[in-house]
Formats: structure tokens, sequence, C-alpha cells
């Protein structure tokens, strides 16, 4: 018994061994994981179009003076999540056992789809033929930040950690994704865009609030983040940021 007693001890003592930085020390902490996306309500996503529709298969292959040029637009609300990717890394120093700051450069993609596979519309051309305007897939709205959590990070047992902060989120890329067909299908005329978006604040702030389990320096992270601030510039719908992503990384301790 007394043999089962030490074997216990020496295995929960390598299982604990540096789940924890040690007072006084800073580290780094590259990570890598999976974020899931949406607004807090519908955002709109508006696109227009000018189409070629062919009056012949000659115009259709030189796009000559003749052809017909429709033009229009379309509005959507009905926003759903967007999987994504983070990556980037983290500071922290360690306070005490209890009490560590942390701040970090993380790289993520956030937006939104909508549910727009499927529509089609009427679009007649010159000559009085009828023609379907589709769009094939979801849009897309692809917005990229580079976020910078600034948290406090409390420690309630050993490697596992309470956390809460502001994070600042700079945007770097504004695009819709858009797939359109246009038919009968003996001669569909397929168009796929990615289009910028003017009408996207680059700048916003949100609140994190997440918990991490510290293992052998490995750092299985998973957060909450709040935004705060409008998604959009102008004729704002009020829509913000809401966000899940977990991470995983290893702790590099200087």
């Amino acid at each position: 018994m007394k043999k089962t007693l030490i074997v216990a001890a020496t295995l929960l003592g390598a299982l604990t061994a540096n789940a924890q930085q040690p007072v006084g020390k800073f580290s780094i902490t590259p990570k890598f994981g999976f974020s899931n996306n949406y607004t807090s309500r519908d955002m709109p996503a508006s696109f227009y179009y000018a189409t070629f529709i062919p009056i012949s298969e000659e115009d259709f292959l030189i796009h000559n003076s003749s052809s017909d040029i429709t033009a229009g637009g379309f509005t959507f609300y009905n926003s759903k999540s967007k999987t994504g990717i983070t990556f980037g890394a983290e500071a922290q120093y360690q306070f005490t056992k209890v009490f560590a700051l942390s701040g970090g450069v993380m790289y993520t993609q956030k937006g939104a789809t909508y549910d727009t596979k499927g529509f089609s519309t009427n679009l007649t051309d010159l000559k009085g033929n009828t023609y379907k305007y589709n769009i094939d897939e979801d849009i897309k709205l692809k917005l990229d930040y580079l976020t910078i959590p600034i948290l406090a990070n409390v420690y309630v047992a050993k490697g596992l950690a309470l956390k809460a902060g502001i994070q600042p989120e700079i945007a770097i890329n504004k695009k819709m994704q858009i797939q359109t067909s246009i038919t009968p299908s003996d001669n569909p005329f397929i168009t796929s865009t990615n289009s910028d978006v003017k009408n996207v604040s680059t700048f916003g702030l949100s609140i994190p609030i997440g918990i991490s389990y510290e293992y052998h320096n490995f750092v299985a992270d998973a957060r909450y983040n709040l935004g705060l601030t409008n998604i959009e510039k102008e004729k704002a719908s009020g829509a913000k940021h809401q966000n899940i992503a977990i991470t995983i990384g290893y702790k590099i301790i200087l």
C-alpha cells in the first residue's frame, strides 16, 4: 500500500510539473486554433451587379458593343455564423501564484455567411429573351482582423486560469465573396467576385472572457469575445461581432 502511494505521488508530481509558470517570470505562448463567428443581430449584406447577357454565341465570345449589360442590386439580412482560423502569440508575466497579466497579437478570421444559395431572379436582354440570375453559393462576408487581447489571468487551481480583459481589433481585410451564374443551362455565364466592403469599421473593441488549462507547458484556451463596437461605419444595423475561439499553444518560459 505504501509503495502504491509513493508511485501515485510520483505520477501526480510528473503530471503537475511545469503546469504553471513560476512567479516573477515572463513567458511567450505561440498558439493556433479555430473560431466561430457571428453577429449580435442580422447585418445587411448589399451588393450591386452588372451582368453581361450574350445576344449571340459570337457576342458571348468577344463581348462586343451589341451585348446587353444589365445592372441591379440586392440586400440580404439573414446572416449566419462563419468558422475561421486564429493564430498568433501571447506574452505573460506571473505576478503571484494566483495573478498574471498577458497581452498578445492574434490574426483572426471573422465575418458571417448569408443564406443565399438557390436565390434567383429573372433578367431580360435586348431581344426580350429571359434569363435567370442565380446566386450559386451562400454569400460570405470575409473580415480578417489583428486582435490585441490584454487579459488579467486568475489561477483558481494549479494550471487552471479564469481570464477577462479588453481587446482592440484592427480590420486588415474586408471582402465579400459571391458566386453567381446566368442561365439557361445550355450557355451559363458564371461569375465569382471577391469585392472590397467599404462600410466596415477598421477599428473595433471587444471584451474577451475565457478559461485556460496548462499541462506540461501546453495551454488549451477557450474564449468568448463580446463585441462592444458596431461593425458598420454608416447606416449601422447595430450589429456587433460575437466570437468563440478555441486554441492550443505551447508556453515558453523565459
